[in-house]
């Protein structure tokens, strides 16, 4: 599965994402993540049945961590994986699974300026990858907004090229409907219109995702 051979030659995306399949571990699915100067192993356990002492209600139940050998600081794999926690929860058909544990688990190799988007988004590839019936398709993008302009998915470094950048959003949305903001969070307080600024300049990225993630699903 290369999502980035997907992606057309003239997308801006061409060359800052791909998706590699590893070989399976005890029938799970698992992928390299690949985006901008951050890589990632994520692997998906279960769906597997709760015990009856453990099953919170009728809805799956999914736990996510984090495991990044010191490249993390430890309350940032922690606040990480309670973001992830909560967006999952939302693209997860999690009545479809009553009673039942879906584990989510990153091995993090690099971590990036953006490493935050590359997780959720390695998440939602593993999802498509382990075949788990989803209400919707997200993906996450990480902005370093400037007075002028926008960098998607900055890495080391780059944000401070530009005198004017002053603030980093990371806005996950609903593939097929992009106004659609399904979780943001940004180091400093953002204006609903700084916001839309955002939103207009990630719009012309969604078309070629759309295409990438329906061609890896026709070809798995």
């Amino acid at each position: 599965m290369q999502v980035e051979e997907d992606i057309s030659q003239e997308s801006p995306l061409k060359g800052l994402l791909a998706v590699e399949r590893l070989p399976n571990v005890n029938d799970n699915g698992c992928i390299r993540y690949y985006q901008r100067d951050s890589i990632v192993v994520c692997s998906i356990y279960g769906p597997k049945v709760l015990s009856a002492g453990w099953a919170p209600n009728f809805k799956a139940y999914i736990k996510v961590m984090v495991k990044s050998k010191g490249k993390l600081e430890n309350d940032r794999e922690l606040a990480y994986e309670a973001r992830i926690k909560e967006i999952l929860e939302s693209v997860v058909n999690l009545e479809e699974y009553p009673r039942m544990q879906i584990e989510v688990i990153y091995w993090v190799y690099a971590a990036g300026e953006s490493i935050f988007s590359a997780l959720v988004n390695a998440a939602f590839f593993s999802l498509l990858e382990n075949g788990l019936s989803l209400v919707r398709s997200i993906f996450t993008f990480e902005l370093d907004l400037g007075e002028e302009d926008v960098i998607i998915f900055p890495k080391g470094g780059q944000e401070t090229e530009v005198k004017s950048r002053k603030k980093t959003l990371a806005l996950t949305v609903d593939l097929n409907n992009p106004d659609e903001i399904v979780h943001s969070s940004a180091a400093t307080p953002l204006s609903w219109s700084e916001i839309e600024n955002a939103l207009t300049s990630i719009k012309t990225l969604v078309p070629p995702l759309i295409s990438a993630v329906k061609a890896h699903l026709k070809s798995s």
